[in-house]
């Protein structure tokens, strides 16, 4: 379940990543546009899509990994403490799908360029992004530690609903801050991979092989320049994670230590790989490999964070003690029977 749970919400991330992180490149592009580049409205076109999709999909995985958490407790978070939250929450996602599906549909009419439309695609590109980046990584953060009872003792938690005044003070506590700002970088560096595979698709066709280049290039960019932002946001995240989920990253676990200690290493890899995209000649191979490379570092991220986590590190320890634990042979029904009523 564990495991299950770690890949449906590295899933969700990356498609969550995908919606907020599109508009953002895709505002960029329009400002190629705007300076004469004929590829750049097709790849924004592009991105526009891949966000309403991914938009679609993250939901969906997100009320699937809802359901699979779901308890008496999780459910009083949400529908008593984040109610308020909640409800806007609904809206606004609503309203940054039709923003989205607005884009692409403007995006997909054969218009001139004009001013009017330049600025009016670029608002709509902005709202659509920052608004995603604004409300939804903070509430699933602070509904994951109200639901670990991960916040510090000093931090009072309203047992009620939770007022907008009070969610602001929540957000900046210990790792939220930097929580946020890792997601925001994530999004940009996946909207980024999200380019280089509209690049794999015209490699593969008859068309100018030089805007394919373009759009490698300004795919690799994009994911080379966040990832790398990242490694400082990462310090920041270290250390402002409460110390009992520290040490479970730094050698005290070593399943979750195993997990972030890869995911580092591939970070260097996918560095590399995009490196050479963004400076060399973009090759198939070297481009799947960034793709391999960014998903293999987000299911590791979200690993060792999942395995760090209070209830999850004590379901592994409770599950490796059964395995490594004989069981004696008078106990092996009374084991059996309460193994049947979990």
């Amino acid at each position: 379940m564990v495991a299950l749970e770690i890949l449906l919400l590295a899933a969700h991330l990356m498609c969550m990543n995908v919606a907020c992180g599109a508009p953002l490149v895709a505002l960029w592009l329009e400002w190629k546009d705007r300076r004469g580049d004929a590829i750049a409205p097709q790849a924004a076109r592009y991105l526009a899509a891949a966000a309403v999709i991914a938009l679609l999909v993250g939901v969906v995985l997100g009320l699937v990994l809802g359901w699979l958490r779901w308890t008496p407790e999780y459910g009083e978070i949400w529908g008593v403490q984040l109610a308020g939250k909640l409800n806007m929450a609904i809206i606004e996602l609503i309203v940054s799908g039709s923003l989205l599906i607005a884009y692409w549909i403007w995006r997909s009419w054969a218009v001139l360029p004009s001013r009017f439309g330049y600025i009016g695609r670029s608002i709509i590109l902005l709202l659509a992004g920052t608004n995603l980046l604004y409300h939804f990584p903070p509430i699933l953060i602070v509904a994951s530690k109200l639901a670990d009872r991960g916040f510090p003792a000093t931090v009072e938690i309203p047992a009620g609903v939770i007022t907008p005044r009070e969610f602001r003070r929540l957000i900046v506590v210990d790792e939220i801050p930097a929580l946020t700002v890792h997601f925001g970088l994530s999004s940009v560096a996946m909207a980024g991979i999200m380019l280089l595979g509209l690049a794999l698709r015209r490699q593969n066709s008859d068309e100018d092989p030089r805007g394919m280049k373009r759009i490698a290039a300004w795919g690799s960019w994009s994911a080379l320049l966040a990832t790398g932002l990242q490694l400082v946001v990462g310090l920041w995240l270290l250390v402002t994670t409460p110390p009992d989920l520290q040490v479970q990253l730094t050698g005290s676990a070593w399943l979750p230590t195993l997990c972030l200690v890869t995911s580092l290493l591939l970070v260097m890899w996918l560095l590399r790989e995009l490196s050479n995209v963004a400076l060399g000649e973009p090759t198939r191979g070297g481009m799947i490999r960034a793709m391999i490379a960014m998903t293999l570092v987000i299911v590791l991220m979200t690993a060792a964070r999942q395995l760090s986590r209070p209830t999850v590190e004590r379901n592994v320890a409770t599950l490796a003690t059964t395995w490594v634990t004989p069981i004696p042979h008078g106990l092996t029904t009374a084991a059996t029977s309460q193994s049947s009523s979990h």
